[in-house]
């Protein structure tokens, strides 16, 4: 709970989201000394920062997203829910799966790709030639919402993954 009430706490000051990273870079080490030490390299006024780390408004808040996460069966993180629903398999299979069968409660289907695989091909030699005419993509896979190739070099060695959303068009780097 602390860790929640230092990052609220950080929040007045306009620096939630940098003192959240760093509690994920360090949860390994978290302790009272390392919060401290968090918010002093962020310049935070440390009597302020003290004032809202006892703040009860904030630790009833964090009460609340407790007990609530613990009602809807979330038991850490990060836990999805989809219609309320919580997603048991967290792939792009899952995910794809439950959002189709939500669709078909409502007698609707997904979205068809509004691209073909032969478009994502000139999409991924555009992006490639352009990037290094000695590279080449690889075989494209149908991976659900969008579509895969590795990149290789010359010697047939992968470069990189990519991926091309079937419905944006929106490239996406895989590793």
């Amino acid at each position: 709970m602390k860790a929640s009430t230092a990052a609220l706490a950080a929040e007045s000051q306009g620096k939630f989201w940098e003192f959240h990273d760093l509690l994920f870079k360090y949860y390994n080490t978290l302790d009272d000394q390392k919060i401290r030490e968090i918010a002093l390299g962020l310049d935070l006024d440390q009597a302020e920062f003290e004032k809202k780390m006892k703040d009860p408004k904030i630790k009833a808040m964090i009460r609340q997203d407790v007990q609530e996460g613990t009602q809807a069966g979330v038991r850490g993180t990060p836990t999805i829910f989809i219609n309320g629903k919580r997603l048991r398999i967290r792939s792009l299979k899952g995910f794809q799966a439950v959002i189709d069968k939500e669709l078909q409660k409502l007698g609707k289907k997904a979205a068809k790709p509004a691209l073909t695989k032969e478009q994502v091909r000139d999409i991924l030699i555009s992006h490639v030639k352009r990037l290094n005419p000695n590279l080449k993509i690889g075989q494209i896979k149908d991976n659900g919402g969008f579509y895969e190739t590795e990149i290789l070099s010359k010697d047939k060695e992968v470069v990189q993954i990519l991926g091309v959303d079937k419905h944006t068009g929106r490239l996406i780097l895989r590793n």
